[in-house]
């Protein structure tokens, strides 16, 4: 993911060489574009598609989904098997421990903010699946200090760090855009650079990045149970 990261960083600076291009000189070739447009990028959509962007408008993306998981879909997976207050899926009291660590942060939430708790109770509102998930990334974020959840609080910001990228790349394709051709319609029949600023808004990994407007203070955090299943083998 660090190798397409800086790809994406790389990408980034190239549109500063396009700006370079004065619009009334893009004007004298734009007609032998014809309607070729970025829409027709095979290579842009496999991406999305590998990283969970399976759709547009209602239609499949990229390769056949049925046979390949996204990263998307292998983040969730994982993410559902993290293990909060010591406890796994497997565990016989799994749900008990997992709701038990849900109602303590809640409750710690609301102490610190109340005025934005219903945005952490929505958060965790949800079927049996997504809320062990969403615990889990909870969990993850808050002890991420302990030596078992440091490298998965690792990849989660690598996660975002890739995501990021992606986004500065569309944000920096916009602006030369505009710089260049304003408001016009795109060459593909887009509405041009109100479909690219549309497409920054885009998130494949929400819960990554809503999750941060719920976290509370460490010293406010539900007692750790087992932290010896969380400590250096050996400790």
């Amino acid at each position: 993911m660090t190798r397409v990261i800086e790809t994406f960083k790389l990408m980034s600076q190239q549109w500063k060489v396009m700006e370079t291009l004065e619009p009334q000189d893009f004007l004298n070739f734009r007609d032998e574009l014809g309607t070729a447009s970025g829409f027709e990028s095979f290579q842009m959509r496999e991406l999305e598609s590998l990283m969970g962007k399976k759709w547009i408008d209602g239609k499949p993306i990229g390769k056949d989904e049925s046979t390949e998981k996204s990263l998307y879909e292998v983040t969730c997976d994982w993410l559902q098997r993290t293990p909060i207050q010591g406890s796994t899926p497997d565990s016989s009291n799994d749900n008990e421990e997992v709701n038990t660590f849900i109602k303590q942060y809640l409750e710690a939430h609301k102490n610190l903010y109340p005025d934005t708790n219903q945005e952490a109770m929505d958060f965790f509102e949800q079927d049996s699946v997504l809320r062990r998930r969403r615990a889990g990334l909870i969990f993850i974020e808050s002890y991420r200090e302990l030596p078992l959840l440091s490298w998965p609080r690792k990849l989660i910001s690598t996660l975002i760090e890739l995501e990021e990228s992606m986004i500065l790349w569309r944000s920096s394709h916009a602006r030369m855009v505009e710089r260049i051709i304003g408001r016009r319609i795109g060459t593909g029949g887009s509405s041009g650079v109100d479909y690219l600023d549309m497409t920054t808004k885009y998130r494949v990994f929400i819960d990554l990045w809503s999750v941060r407007s719920i976290l509370i203070k460490k010293e406010a955090l539900p007692p750790l149970k087992n932290p010896e299943f969380y400590g250096f083998k050996g400790e």
